[in-house]
C-alpha cells in the first residue's frame, strides 16, 4: 500500500516548486526578501548573527522583476477584454468567477501569475443541482450556474492528459487549496484547512486536513466524492484549462519566462547589501595614535576615556603622532561599478519579450515567423487567448450549449514592441562598445529612443573613462 498522502506533488510539479520561492520573495518586496533572510542573502563567513541581522535590516530591494510583471500585466490589459458574441452570457462575463470579477479582471490576473510562473490554469465548475432543478431553466432560477476558478501552478499537484476528439486534454489533475476558517471548538479562534481535489473523466474525490486546538495538522480524511458530470462534445472531460506562456525544457521543466531576470535581481539584492555595508563603515574615519600612552587620553568624570572637539591630548613623547586614517575609496567604487552592470543587464532581461527573436527554436518562433505576433509578449497574449476561448466554451457546455466565441485582446505596448529593432539596436551599440553605460541605460529607459538629451561628446568622454563596451555577463544576457 502506498504511503504517499493526497497532497504530494508529481515529479514535475515537484520540479516547477524550485522556482517559485525566488519569484514569490521578489514579489513580495523588500520585507519578503528580508524575511528569506540567508535564503537570498548569505552570510559571510566570520559574520556574526548580529552583524548579519543589521545588514539585513538596512538592506533594500531594487525590485526590477515585480515592476517588470506588473507593467507588462498592465500594459496587456489597458484595455477590456471583449466577447463576440456574447448574447446570452453577458452577466457571467460581469461576474466569471462569482467573486465579482469580470471576465477582463480575471484574465488580467491569470496573465499576471503566467509570466511569474510560466503558467496557470483555469477551472470550469458548477455546483452540483439540487432536487428541486429538473431543467436549465431551474438552475438559471436557483442562481445555479458555471464559473472560473483560477488554479495557480504552486496548488496544483498533478496532471495527465490524452488525445479526445484530435485535441489534446486534461484527464486527471489534482491541486490543494488552503483556507482559514472558524474554529469549532472556539468562537473566536481560526483554523488553517487544506483541501486537496481530484478530477478524472470518470469523476471527482476531495480529501480534508485541518488543525487542532494546538495548531497540529490532523490526519487526511475523504470529504466527499462523485461522478463527473462534465461533457464537452459529447464526452465526459476534466473541465480544466492548461495555459503555458513557454514549452518544456529537454529536462522537462518550464522556466518561468522571466526567470533570468529575477536572478539577475537577487544578484542586485546581494550586491546593494554589501554596498551597502561598505559605506556604513566607509563613512567613519579611524583614529590612529602612535607614541601617545592611554593615560594621556581624556576621561570624563566617571573615568571613562573619551575623544571630541574639546578635548585636548598631552604627550610626552616628541614622535608621537595622531590622525585620521579613512578608506581609500576603491571598494566602493568596485561595488557600485558591480551594481551598475547588473542594473544594465536588468534592463536588458527586461526588455527581450519586445523584440522578435526569429533565432529561438520554439513554439514562439513559428507564431513569429507565421506573422500571428511580432514580439515574444504578444505572442503570449495570443497564449492567453487560446485559454480563455477553450474555458469560455467549457463553461457554455455546462449548460448543454455549443458557443465559440472570440476573445479579443487589445494591449497597448506601444512604442515598446513598434520600436523593438532599436531597442536591439541599443543592446548592439552597448556590446560593442559604442554606447556607455550610463546613456545606454537612460535610453533604455525610453524603451527604444534616442532622446534629445543625448550628448555625444558626453558619451565619446564616459566611454574613454570606463575603458570598453559591454561586459562578458551582459553579452550573454543579450544573445
Amino acid at each position: 500500500m502506498s504511503d504517499k498522502k493526497p497532497d504530494t506533488p508529481s515529479l514535475y510539479f515537484a520540479a516547477q516548486r524550485e522556482f517559485y520561492p525566488a519569484v514569490n520573495a521578489l514579489m513580495g518586496g523588500t520585507r519578503a526578501m528580508r524575511e528569506a533572510g540567508t535564503s537570498f542573502l548569505p552570510q559571510h563567513g566570520g559574520e556574526t548573527n548580529e552583524e548579519y541581522a543589521n545588514r539585513l535590516g538596512a538592506s533594500t530591494l531594487h525590485n526590477v522583476f515585480r515592476m517588470t510583471v506588473r507593467q507588462m500585466t498592465g500594459q496587456a490589459f489597458a484595455k477590456a477584454v471583449t466577447v463576440d458574441p456574447a448574447t446570452g452570457f453577458d452577466d457571467l462575463l460581469e461576474n466569471i468567477d462569482q467573486r465579482g470579477n469580470s471576465i477582463s479582471q480575471f484574465l488580467r490576473r491569470l496573465f499576471d501569475g503566467c509570466v511569474q510562473k510560466a503558467e496557470g490554469f483555469v477551472l470550469v465548475d458548477m455546483d452540483p443541482a439540487s432536487e428541486d432543478e429538473q431543467t436549465l431553466a431551474d438552475s438559471r432560477r436557483a442562481g445555479r450556474r458555471p464559473y472560473f476558478v483560477h488554479i495557480r501552478p504552486d496548488q496544483m499537484l498533478a496532471m495527465q492528459t490524452g488525445v479526445v476528439a484530435g485535441r489534446e486534454v486534461i484527464t486527471l489533475a489534482r491541486w490543494e487549496t488552503i483556507t482559514t476558517e472558524e474554529d469549532p471548538d472556539n468562537e473566536f479562534g481560526e483554523v488553517i484547512v487544506k483541501r486537496v481535489t481530484e478530477y478524472t473523466v470518470d469523476g471527482w474525490r476531495r480529501w480534508v486536513r485541518g488543525t487542532d486546538t494546538a495548531g497540529k495538522a490532523e490526519t487526511w480524511t475523504l470529504e466527499g466524492e462523485g461522478e463527473n458530470r462534465f461533457v464537452f462534445q459529447g464526452r465526459n472531460a476534466v473541465p480544466i484549462v492548461h495555459i503555458a506562456l513557454v514549452e518544456p525544457e529537454e529536462s522537462g521543466e518550464r522556466y518561468p519566462p522571466l526567470m533570468d531576470l529575477a536572478d539577475k535581481n537577487i544578484e542586485h539584492w546581494q550586491s546593494s547589501s554589501d554596498q551597502r555595508g561598505i559605506l556604513t563603515f566607509s563613512r567613519f574615519a579611524f583614529l590612529f595614535f602612535a607614541g601617545v600612552d592611554e593615560e594621556a587620553l581624556p576621561t570624563t568624570t566617571d573615568g571613562k576615556r573619551t575623544l571630541g572637539p574639546r578635548s585636548a591630548i598631552m604627550a610626552s613623547d616628541p614622535q608621537a603622532k595622531g590622525m585620521y586614517l579613512e578608506p581609500s575609496g576603491s571598494a566602493i567604487e568596485a561595488g557600485e561599478r558591480d551594481m551598475a552592470r547588473i542594473v544594465e543587464e536588468m534592463a536588458v532581461l527586461a526588455a527581450q519579450p519586445y523584440i522578435t527573436r526569429p533565432g529561438d527554436v520554439t513554439a514562439t518562433r513559428t507564431a513569429l515567423e507565421d506573422g500571428k505576433a511580432s514580439s515574444v509578449i504578444e505572442h503570449w497574449l495570443e497564449i492567453i487567448r487560446d485559454g480563455a476561448e477553450m474555458a469560455l466554451q467549457y463553461l457554455a457546455a455546462w449548460g448543454g450549449q455549443d458557443w465559440k466565441p472570440t476573445v479579443t485582446l487589445d494591449p497597448d505596448f506601444g512604442a515598446m514592441v513598434n520600436n523593438g529593432e532599436v531597442a536591439r539596436a541599443l543592446i548592439d551599440a552597448r556590446r560593442n562598445g559604442d554606447l556607455s553605460r550610463e546613456e545606454f541605460l537612460a535610453e533604455m529607459g525610453e524603451i527604444g529612443f534616442l532622446s534629445d538629451r543625448f550628448d555625444p561628446e558626453a558619451n565619446a568622454a564616459a566611454l574613454d573613462a570606463e575603458g570598453g563596451g559591454l561586459d562578458a555577463e551582459l553579452s550573454d544576457a543579450a544573445a
